[in-house]
């Protein structure tokens, strides 16, 4: 488990940590609360995500990733085999980055619990 909770982390170090997931071959828990990484980077773990073989369960409450953060993470969702639990509560998501992430739960067969309240559209969770 890797926790960076509260540590208000940005541009350099969110892409490294896009990187760092692309070549990870150990971590399954990854908390990345509470660090405003805003859509930038959501998009940078997403790429991260997209070639990552280990995480779980990656958690980015309290981010105010918007809907184009939530986009990026969905386009990492469908290639994703691994991720099992995401959490995204308190991420101004809205309408779009919901929809982006429904059509992305359509292709991926891994994830099966997406925790989700208090964005724009007051989702509280989604069960596989």
């Amino acid at each position: 488990m890797w926790g960076l909770l509260g540590f208000n982390i940005g541009g350099m170090r969110l892409f490294n940590i896009g990187n760092i997931l692309k070549v990870n071959s150990a971590l399954a828990l990854f908390y990345l609360g509470k660090n405003n990484i805003g859509p930038s980077g959501a998009r940078s773990i997403g790429n991260g995500l997209m070639r990552n073989s280990t995480l779980t369960e990656l958690s980015l409450g309290y981010n105010i990733i918007g809907d184009s953060g939530a986009r990026s993470i969905s386009e990492a969702l469908k290639v994703n085999s691994t991720l099992t639990t995401l959490y995204l509560h308190k991420n101004a998501i809205g309408n779009p980055g919901a929809c982006s992430i429904g059509e992305a739960l359509k292709v991926n067969s891994t994830l099966t619990y997406i925790y989700l309240p208090e964005n724009i559209p007051h989702f509280s969770f989604i069960s596989i």
